[in-house]
């Protein structure tokens, strides 16, 4: 039996939509935790799930969605390498992941116009 390449591909792009609230949480709780106070473990979780997603929503041509991940992905490793996130990095940070947000919740809504539209068609 041969698998569609194309329906192999759909599979992980949903997969990827899926999983795309709870890759956004870990990038939100690693800050959140780091505005409350620097720590190794939660600068590696930032930056791991910041970059993370950009090799992910570039597969996807999700560009604006990669583009602003690795904005925080950069920020992240920096403050991995200088075991600091100094104050206004981290003001920097939280609007990245306000965009992203917002980036994120547009593409979820075209994935479900399209969809939508592909149960009707």
């Amino acid at each position: 039996m041969t698998t569609d390449p194309n329906d192999a591909l759909a599979r992980v792009r949903q997969e990827f939509t899926r999983g795309l609230p709870e890759r956004l949480q870990r990038i939100r709780s690693g800050l959140t935790e780091l505005i409350q106070g620097f720590n190794d473990r939660a600068a590696e979780q930032f930056h791991v799930a910041s970059h993370a997603l950009v090799g992910m929503a570039a597969t996807f041509e999700a560009h604006d969605m990669a583009e602003q991940a690795r904005e925080l992905a950069t920020l992240g490793r920096r403050w991995r390498k200088e075991g600091a996130a100094p104050q206004p990095e981290l003001d920097e940070a939280q609007q990245g992941v306000d965009r992203l947000d917002g980036t994120i919740h547009a593409f979820l809504a075209q994935a479900e116009d399209s969809t939508t539209s592909d149960r009707q068609g």
